[in-house]
């Protein structure tokens, strides 16, 4: 499964199609959820200088 923060692969590169079916050929799910993310620390940022 991968993870992400937005259904980009449409609105963003334009290839959904393509990216789907290649999901699907290496039986590989997609689910996206963007308001929980956005509260994760992944530790790519230091939010404590916020």
């Amino acid at each position: 499964m991968i993870l992400t923060h937005h259904d980009a692969w449409d609105f963003i590169y334009r290839f959904k199609e393509a990216w789907e079916k290649k999901l699907k050929e290496e039986n590989i799910s997609h689910f996206w959820v963007h308001g929980p993310l956005d509260y994760v620390d992944f530790g790519f940022f230091d939010f404590s200088h916020e």
